[in-house]
């Protein structure tokens, strides 16, 4: 039964993601396209209680500062636990395209610390999320989030404000 409702609660995740309208129904609606440049480049495997920060070159010092001190507006968030990756990889563009429409430049990502998986391996979520952020050229930097946020399990995001990709 419990697995029922597992099932029932994923379709129902993949239908919502699927069908997500990104924007507000006031303005044009303006089709983001989120790349992914070369997922072939990837880190050494994270364990758990790894924390994990990524930053872009020209990034200024002092705001990625304020993001790994969970000084920023990080209210925005998505929760990938019990994801497979190919759901999570759905989960995170459509969540970079809804802040990209939306103009929202911090956010946060549950990815977990894989103690679930009741393996030795590193955790598959959090390692995935660690790897492809970085060939997302519009996400400018990553890092752990502080422990009242989720620590190791979660990470803030900065992203380019939509002004800027416009500018290009």
């Amino acid at each position: 039964m419990a697995n029922d409702s597992k099932k029932q609660d994923r379709e129902l995740f993949i239908d919502t993601i699927n069908n997500l309208k990104m924007g507000n129904n006031n303005q044009s609606e303006t089709k983001i396209n989120i790349e992914i440049t070369d997922s072939s480049k990837t880190q050494e495997p994270v364990a758990s209680n790894e924390p994990i920060e990524f930053m872009r070159s020209g990034v200024r010092l002092k705001e990625f500062q304020q993001l790994k001190k969970g000084q920023l507006n990080t209210k925005e968030e998505l929760d990938l636990h019990g994801l497979t990756q190919q759901e999570a990889k759905i989960a995170i563009i459509s969540f970079i395209e809804y802040l990209q429409q939306n103009n929202i430049k911090f956010a946060k990502i549950i990815h977990g610390k894989g103690l679930s998986s009741n393996t030795p391996a590193p955790p598959v979520i959090k390692n995935y999320v660690n790897n492809v952020l970085r060939n997302i050229p519009i996400i400018l930097a990553f890092c752990s989030a502080k422990q009242y946020d989720g620590g190791a399990g979660a990470i803030y995001i900065m992203t380019k404000s939509q002004r800027s990709n416009n500018e290009q």
